[in-house]
């Protein structure tokens, strides 16, 4: 059920928004995506470009978007979350969205997220669900939020960890994450090295241990699959154990077993 925010809820305060844009041999999908971010209906935004040394045409599709947006050339791959970590340190906002250049952004993701975050000073990060596109643009689903994530109330730690015991990682849409500046700062860089691709998820988990997060119920982007993203190629073709439970298990043993429900736990070893 979608939720709609009263119009007193919302300010005339304008924060200034960091908008990061990681791209790794992105081009083939990377205008649709940088023309839908700065067709937001929230004005107030800084685009900034993270080329992570691109082999394919990156730097020709960027000089197409001079004086509109802000571009960073790598000099080596840093990987997907150390290129994102130097675009955090180099962003000026006060809020700053983590966006991908294979997505496309519906126009009022960035004003929706704003709204909800100056309403809730006490929110660190704000999420919306998404809808499901192929590599062509084509819509085949959309995305539905666990019964005790949905509302658009801030989400505790507890309830956080409870649902990623039960359902997976099935309602933090990275890619649509706004997060404030000074909330990066106090909890530390993503830790790549460590998590790989599962570091995104490491981070909100992290951040929602000392602030409440929440989830938008309106679908805020378009999120593409079946194109050969780094979550694909993960999944294909790692030889491995899925990173995703040794870092749960972390956060169990760190305490979250106090606040595991005996039947989030069965789901989890299940």
């Amino acid at each position: 059920m979608s939720v709609t925010r009263a119009p007193a809820e919302r300010s005339t305060r304008q924060p200034l928004v960091s908008i990061l844009v990681p791209c790794f041999n992105g081009a083939a999908f990377l205008r649709e995506s940088l023309d839908s971010i700065l067709a937001q209906t929230y004005a107030n935004i800084e685009v900034i470009l993270l080329d992570d040394a691109s082999t394919d045409d990156t730097p020709e599709i960027a000089r197409e978007y001079a004086g509109r947006i802000t571009y960073v050339r790598q000099e080596s791959n840093l990987g997907q979350f150390g290129n994102v970590n130097d675009g955090i340190r180099r962003a000026r906002g006060e809020l700053i969205a983590v966006w991908h250049a294979d997505d496309v952004y519906l126009p009022t993701i960035a004003r929706d997220e704003v709204e909800y975050l100056v309403a809730h000073p006490d929110v660190a990060a704000v999420y919306t669900t998404d809808l499901f596109i192929d590599a062509d643009g084509y819509e085949y689903g959309r995305m539905s939020l666990p019964r005790e994530i949905r509302g658009e109330r801030p989400l505790e730690y507890r309830t956080i960890l409870n649902a990623l015991l039960t359902y997976r990682n099935r309602f933090l849409v990275g890619p649509s994450a706004m997060v404030r500046a000074a909330v990066y700062r106090e909890v530390g860089e993503y830790c790549e090295p460590k998590y790989r691709i599962a570091s995104d998820l490491e981070m909100w988990m992290r951040i929602s241990r000392r602030h409440p997060i929440a989830v938008l119920e309106a679908p805020g982007m378009k999120y593409r699959h079946f194109h050969g993203n780094a979550s694909q190629h993960y999944q294909r073709l790692r030889t491995d154990p899925d990173v995703y439970f040794p870092l749960i298990d972390e956060y169990l043993d760190a305490g979250g077993r106090a606040i595991a429900t005996p039947g989030a736990l069965r789901g989890h070893e299940a």
